[in-house]
């Protein structure tokens, strides 16, 4: 079962496009003396938009203009 969802997962990160992609290995020790090993691969993908903006036409050879205000999170 384990095996099957691993090989599940390995297939949709294939299927995803990648922009960047790191491997590493998780190891979890316990306190009597066990030791697993997991190989992780991490993909970095497209984000999904956040929003969309819609620009109405004002005819055909006209100009036409929308303005809005961008802010960060972070500040």
């Amino acid at each position: 079962m384990m095996m099957m969802m691993m090989m599940m997962m390995m297939m949709m990160m294939m299927m995803t496009r990648c922009f960047s992609r790191h491997r590493c290995q998780l190891i979890v020790e316990a306190t009597n003396g066990g030791r697993w090993s997991f190989p992780l691969e991490f993909c970095a993908s497209e984000p999904e938009p956040d929003d969309v903006i819609y620009i109405e036409a004002a005819g055909l050879n006209k100009m036409s203009s929308v303005s809005f205000h961008l802010s960060s999170y972070l500040e």
